[in-house]
């Protein structure tokens, strides 16, 4: 899970999502659809946004040198 927060991207992949989640793959994106998990569709993608994914989770988001993103 550390590995995927420290890359410094802005978003995660639904598949992400799910392995930092602890959930399976159609579980996430059954979330995903239903609204429950924030991301947005570009395309025929689903990506799902780092910090808004972490402030729904009430986690403080971090870039990859450790500083604290707002």
């Amino acid at each position: 899970m550390a590995a995927l927060v420290a890359r410094g991207r802005l978003t995660y992949t639904v598949d992400e999502a799910a392995e930092l989640l602890g959930v399976s793959r159609g579980a996430a994106y059954a979330a995903v659809r239903a609204g429950h998990v924030p991301a947005e569709r570009i395309g025929r993608r689903w990506v799902v946004p780092c910090a808004r994914f972490h402030a729904w989770l009430g986690e403080p988001v971090r870039s990859s040198t450790g500083a604290r993103v707002r």
